[in-house]
């Protein structure tokens, strides 16, 4: 089972476009927040989509959850659990949910971690990074889970090179 997730594209549909274009055969397609653009968008279609502090259209919700195969997860772009400082708040809500798994965003930068048994995964921003590649980036999250586990695939949003793999046992 194979989801994109991709965050902070601020405005920008042509990035959304190609990351569609090089994976179009994905399960899940996850939006973190601060696209910008409205709802009803042509090519916010295929995401599950969140509302960021940046974006204006009401019809975003603040929060989503999914369960995907054997893992619930919630989907949120950040800024209202704090994520700027630390991964307690959003911590404390991945708990009250009762999800294994949270994709966020707002920060512009590339994690996956396991912090108190919930795995954590922002894709960082599409167009602008921060922390340690000077380039966009986006995740591909294969969940396997007859091995329990979870391959995180870090991409250059520009290239689609892999830049970053993880492996997170559940």
């Amino acid at each position: 089972m194979e989801i994109i997730c991709i965050s902070d594209t601020h405005y920008e549909s042509d990035v959304i476009r190609s990351i569609l274009a090089v994976h179009p055969k994905c399960a899940y397609y996850f939006h973190c927040g601060d696209s910008q653009l409205q709802a009803n968008h042509e090519i916010l279609q295929q995401f599950m989509c969140v509302r960021g502090n940046t974006d204006t259209d009401h019809r975003f919700v603040w929060d989503q959850l999914v369960n995907v195969d054997c893992l619930d997860i919630l989907i949120t772009h950040g800024h209202r659990y704090q994520v700027n400082w630390n991964l307690e708040e959003l911590h404390r809500q991945a708990k009250y949910e009762g999800v294994q798994m949270v994709c966020f965003g707002h920060t512009h930068v590339p994690l996956c971690k396991v912090y108190k048994e919930v795995i954590f995964i922002n894709p960082g921003s599409a167009l602008f990074p921060r922390g340690k590649y000077p380039f966009g980036t986006y995740v591909k999250i294969s969940i396997n889970c007859k091995a329990r586990m979870i391959q995180v695939y870090f991409y250059r949003s520009d290239t689609h090179e892999v830049v970053d793999e993880q492996i997170v046992y559940i």
